[in-house]
């Protein structure tokens, strides 16, 4: 198993989009669409966990200000948590220098 991450706006793949809806009502057990959730947000900014082609884990932020970024959602497959995955959604360095270049 090879994890990857990948930074996307709010303008997904529509496979991407998928796997997010679906890992995302895997985690939350809701019906509600992400989707309808993401519209009328700030420019979102996603960071994917990806095993090959599938989603695994994803983290979504908008920019509150210059100087604050928001993470408001994100989740972890469970067959894939407790292997620091959340952590490095959260923490991922090129975010974090795209979020200061940009002001995101």
């Amino acid at each position: 198993m090879t994890i990857t991450y990948h930074i996307n706006d709010s303008t997904l793949d529509a496979n991407i989009l998928d796997g997010l809806q679906a890992l995302h009502k895997t985690i939350f057990d809701e019906s509600d669409d992400l989707s309808s959730k993401m519209t009328g947000k700030p420019p979102l900014v996603i960071v994917t966990a990806m095993d090959g082609e599938r989603v695994i884990g994803y983290e979504i932020g908008y920019a509150l200000d210059n100087r604050t970024f928001y993470s408001w959602l994100g989740g972890v497959d469970p067959r894939y948590r407790n292997q620091g995955i959340a952590y490095s959604l959260r923490f991922n360095e090129k975010a974090a220098s795209l979020f200061k270049r940009n002001r995101i």
